[in-house]
């Protein structure tokens, strides 16, 4: 439940774990073994806060990544535990919280710092311009997942503006949100989105929405996946968002 992505390392296919599960599971391929355990991590990140899953069986694992008696070899490796007849993932505080995932992109981007000046000390002023942009294209990346957190307040009260303006508030409002942080994030296409709801709900259903009763818009978070905000409407006199 903190994000869409998992913070994974690139050598955790090679690690003696992977290779003990594939072991205990008959020679089970290692690439595979390291897949069904991400399926695994991810059911753990996208349905617990911390990594304690009640009423949850590994048997009910075992069917979420098509192995039976996979999680006992993740339980044997130390991957999972069982606590007071609960399923646990250890350390997932370490690696599947927001602040943790947080910390990992505030790395990456001191990372990416680091290796520009360096590069700018070695190459000079010759290839300064080039290092310059290529470093720039790769921030860029990051920053459309990253949003430090002094600009978390400000997503959030976009969002309030978008779920307030949002007809009929069908489906999840919290769904809403993560689509909301996952498919518009920069502030350009948060003011798109709140721009094209406003030009939509400015004019008749037909008109804006494509439908003849509100009751057949789609979720807010079908609207914001399938990135319909993108759409060309017809704008009348309005007022437009501005952040």
């Amino acid at each position: 439940m903190a994000g869409d992505w998992l913070k994974i390392e690139m050598t955790t296919p090679d690690k003696p774990e992977i290779l003990e599960m594939s072991q205990l599971l008959g020679g089970m391929d290692t690439d595979a073994v390291f897949g069904k355990c991400f399926r695994v991590w991810s059911w753990f990140d996208q349905h617990t806060a911390c990594g304690d899953a009640p009423r949850i069986t590994t048997n009910y694992l075992d069917r979420i990544c098509g192995v039976e008696k996979f999680c006992e070899a993740m339980l044997v490796v130390g991957w999972l535990s069982i606590e007071n007849e609960r399923v646990v993932m250890p350390n997932f505080t370490r690696h599947h919280t927001k602040s943790s995932k947080d910390r990992a992109l505030a790395n990456q981007r001191q990372a990416l710092y680091r290796e520009k000046l360096q590069k700018g000390d070695a190459c000079g002023d010759a290839c300064g311009d080039e290092n310059s942009e290529n470093v720039s294209s790769l921030e860029k990346r990051i920053e459309e997942v990253y949003i430090p957190p002094e600009k978390k307040d400000a997503r959030e009260k976009a969002f309030e503006q978008f779920w307030l303006a949002y007809p009929g508030k069908k489906g999840s409002k919290q769904y809403a949100l993560d689509a909301f942080s996952r498919k518009v994030r920069t502030k350009e296409n948060i003011e798109i989105c709140l721009n094209n709801i406003n030009n939509r709900n400015a004019t008749t259903l037909e008109i804006g929405w494509g439908v003849s009763d509100i009751k057949y818009i789609p979720h807010a978070s079908t609207f914001l996946n399938k990135k319909m905000w993108l759409d060309k409407i017809e704008s009348s006199d309005t007022t437009e968002f501005a952040l």
